[in-house]
Parts: C-alpha cells; sequence; structure tokens
C-alpha cells in the first residue's frame, strides 16, 4: 500500500521541524496546517505556540518576546515559573488550522507536531484523523511514546486517560496510510533526501 502521509520521529533537538521546514519553504504556496513555535523570553524558553502555516517570512520555528502573551500558548511557564497549560488551543486554533487547510485544497498539510498533550483533546484527534484517511498528504513530527508520557504526566491524570491517550497515538503510528521515519544524527542526509523526494512525488515536482 502507497504511503500517502509521512512523519518523523527522533530526540528532542535533533532537528525534526527544521528538516521539514527547510523542505517544505520552496512549495509553501500548496502546504497549509500548523507548526509548534518555541516561545522565549529574554533567551529563557517559556512557552510553545501553534501557529498557521502561511508565508515563509511567518514560519519560524522560535520567537523572542517581550511579554508573557499566554492566551496564544498551549504550554508556557506562568509569572511563578511553574509550567501551564491550556488544551483549548487545539480543540479552537488546532481544528481550524487543519480545517482551513482542507478548505483551501493544500496538497500537502503539516502537522509538526503532534502526539503528545493534544491527544488529549478528542475534537482535535478526530481532525486528524480525518486527513490521514482523507484525499490529502500530511507531513509533520510525531512524538516518540516515551517523549509523550513524561510530557503529559506534567498537566494530568496519567493513570485516568493513558490507555485513551495510547489507542489515540497508536491510531496515528500505525495507520496504513502512515509512514514513520527515524531521524538519527547519523542518517539525517538519508533521512532529508527521502522527504524532500516524498514532498515532490506529492506535488509531482520535476526533478
Amino acid at each position: 500500500m502507497v504511503k500517502k502521509h509521512l512523519f518523523l520521529q527522533g530526540n528532542i533537538t535533533i532537528g525534526k521541524s527544521t528538516l521539514l521546514r527547510e523542505a517544505l519553504l520552496p512549495y509553501l504556496d500548496q502546504v497549509g496546517g500548523f507548526y509548534v513555535q518555541r516561545i522565549y523570553k529574554n533567551n529563557e524558553h517559556i512557552g510553545f505556540q501553534l501557529k498557521p502555516l502561511h508565508k515563509a517570512e511567518g514560519y519560524q520555528l522560535n520567537k523572542q518576546v517581550a511579554d508573557l502573551q499566554k492566551n496564544n500558548y498551549f504550554i508556557y511557564r506562568d509569572e511563578k515559573r511553574k509550567m501551564q497549560v491550556q488544551l483549548s488551543i487545539f480543540e479552537n486554533d488546532g481544528v481550524h488550522f487543519l480545517e482551513k487547510a482542507q478548505e483551501n485544497k493544500k496538497k500537502i498539510i503539516l502537522m509538526d507536531e503532534i502526539g503528545g498533550i493534544d491527544l488529549y483533546c478528542p475534537a482535535f484527534v478526530q481532525s486528524i484523523l480525518q486527513i490521514l484517511g482523507g484525499p490529502w498528504s500530511a507531513v509533520g513530527v510525531l512524538k516518540l511514546a516515551r517523549n509523550r508520557k513524561r510530557l503529559s504526566s506534567n498537566f494530568v491524570n496519567p493513570e485516568e486517560k493513558e490507555k485513551e491517550v495510547m489507542g489515540k497515538y497508536s491510531r496515528i503510528k500505525e495507520h496504513p496510510l502512515v509512514k514513520i521515519l527515524k531521524l538519527r544524527l547519523d542518517n539525517y542526509q538519508e533521512v532529508r533526501t527521502e522527504v524532500q523526494a516524498f514532498i515532490k512525488n506529492v506535488l509531482r515536482v520535476h526533478r
């Protein structure tokens, strides 16, 4: 069966999102969806923001801010330096970004990244599964299971919904149309070439 969707997995900070960004930049007019932007204040990491994919100049993986704008962050460090979570960002903005990509007839839908606390949002997960089963192609980053569990345990009761959430995670990772590439330092160029070839094939770009 031909795989219509491609997701990267790998250790934190290995460059998964950077690789996807470089591969997609030449074709952004045909790509929709979302990406996660890391927010910094005074060079300290204070949160994560879900951003829609538009133009190249806005497609920045890191952003420095002067003040905390927590209404836009799905994870952020509050004034007392305690990490907080806002799952409503996925239910509202996340679902909207995916719907807009479909409405605008984008050939590739970016989901960078999924498989973390977003799995606790039923409407968002349903939107992901709808795309995986539909006529679109998706690319993105899927968190490693161990990283997902460690992050989620900071914000929710892991015993209460772990079985349900793992079921959702498995439905994405083991979907028959999804291909997973494991990114490592020793295969970065090989994976980069495969991602570029996948995107060109979806878009029918002449080699």
